[in-house]
């Protein structure tokens, strides 16, 4: 998370430096950055991933909570791209958002056809309890379903949550 002095949180609120563009200094900042931390991934919001992808108007939700499993893709050896999207909005193109694997945290009220959507487009899914809100029950999902979770962006909410697969 970067802010400006001003506690402007989103970059496209902040004016250009002399002699060069936010985007530019963001990026040389925050990329060289977040290099160096080794991670396997990145986390964010419905609301930051919706500025890449778009989204969906909220789709309608069941009316209680239905337990399924999740469902992951084949990773290849690329980074992950969480996102944490309760009632499924994000308009995914397809399983990659800039060349990394799309992995969507979602409530165990999402429809069938929203995860069907999910899976026709490539994108791996699992569920964070009846609002989407237990982060810490996603946490152990994508921990015991996928091979290589001991990396920073996970750490350090498994801290706070203490999933099972979390190496002590």
């Amino acid at each position: 998370m970067i802010t400006s002095l001003d506690g402007r949180l989103h970059p496209g609120r902040w004016s250009d430096p002399v002699g060069d563009t936010i985007d530019h200094l963001v990026t040389q900042h925050y990329d060289t950055t977040a290099e160096t931390f080794d991670a396997d991934g990145w986390i964010v919001g419905r609301k930051s991933m919706a500025e890449y992808l778009g989204e969906y108007d909220a789709p309608e939700l069941l009316a209680s909570p239905r337990s399924r499993p999740p469902h992951m893709v084949e990773r290849d050896g690329r980074q992950l791209a969480i996102v944490i999207d309760p009632s499924g909005r994000i308009a995914f193109d397809s399983g990659l958002v800039d060349g990394e694997q799309a992995v969507s945290i979602l409530s165990e009220r999402v429809s069938d056809e929203t995860l069907s959507q999910l899976r026709e487009k490539g994108v791996a899914y699992v569920f964070a309890g009846a609002d989407g809100h237990d982060l810490g029950l996603a946490l152990d999902w994508l921990g015991q379903m996928m091979e290589t979770y001991g990396t920073c962006c996970l750490r350090a909410a498994a801290r706070r949550t203490g999933p099972s697969w979390l190496p002590v």
